[in-house]
């Protein structure tokens, strides 16, 4: 399976923030699933030369089961923003409020409840966005959220509390296992493999079902014989990806 899974690697090694700026931020105060109050931080990953263009920002919400150790610094986010950030946007990457271990996340409820700190995150990390965007020459109002497994499980629930935050949504292998409300999101890519062993493939079918009935434009782009995070694969489909968001931005 590691030929055609090889996420290892992008979660291992130390992300690589070579050739962009990187500015850091406390974007928000919120409680962790265990009632303590804490400062949530985020990384804004830009050009290195500035030219004060405004540019659109990929709000990019790691993956980790809602569970530590995982945070805003997981190496394939890093992957992507040496790709997305000369194709023309800023990317930021926050953290958000994440369980200790299993047995409390699991203890905490389903899916959808485990989630929760997940949205809450994404939407403050979205509300500073919107609040600083001259001073990090951000176009608020072209703001595409990008989740990667957990991160696209929170993104789902994010927009179900409010889909008018984002103008697109990438969702990376991040189905969620309940099928939420979709109307009134905005456009939906997802890219998913389907010997995914983590989040099932087979969620993506239903998913997508609803996002055609309800009017939602989006795209689900197949990885045959991947499995959960399958990078490589991921960022040769990135040409496609980018077409999509220019249509639709």
């Amino acid at each position: 399976m590691e030929s055609n899974n090889p996420e290892a690697k992008f979660r291992r090694f130390p992300a690589d923030y070579s050739g962009m700026k990187r500015e850091e931020a406390v974007f928000a105060k919120m409680q962790d699933p265990y009632g303590v109050q804490r400062e949530y931080w985020m990384d804004i990953l830009s050009p290195l030369e500035a030219d004060g263009t405004l540019r659109p920002v990929i709000l990019f919400a790691h993956g980790g089961a809602f569970q530590e150790p995982c945070d805003r610094r997981q190496a394939y986010i890093s992957h992507f923003a040496q790709k997305l950030i000369p194709a023309g946007f800023t990317v930021a990457s926050p953290d958000y409020p994440l369980f200790h271990n299993e047995e409390d996340r699991m203890a905490f409820g389903d899916e959808y409840a485990q989630s929760g700190f997940a949205a809450e995150g994404i939407l403050k990390a979205a509300k500073f966005l919107k609040e600083h965007a001259q001073q990090y020459h951000l176009d608020a109002n072209q703001m595409i959220l990008m989740g990667g497994s957990a991160g696209g499980i929170g993104g789902f629930h994010a927009l179900c509390d409010s889909p008018d935050t984002f103008a697109l949504f990438v969702n990376l292998w991040g189905a969620p296992e309940t099928i939420p409300d979709v109307s009134g999101f905005p456009p939906v890519y997802s890219i998913h493999g389907t010997d995914d062993a983590l989040v099932p493939y087979e969620r993506e079918i239903p998913l997508q079902k609803k996002l055609e009935e309800h009017g939602i434009p989006h795209v689900l782009h197949t990885i045959e014989g991947a499995g959960h995070t399958p990078i490589p694969q991921a960022m040769q489909n990135l040409p496609a990806l980018l077409a999509f968001i220019r249509r639709h931005l």
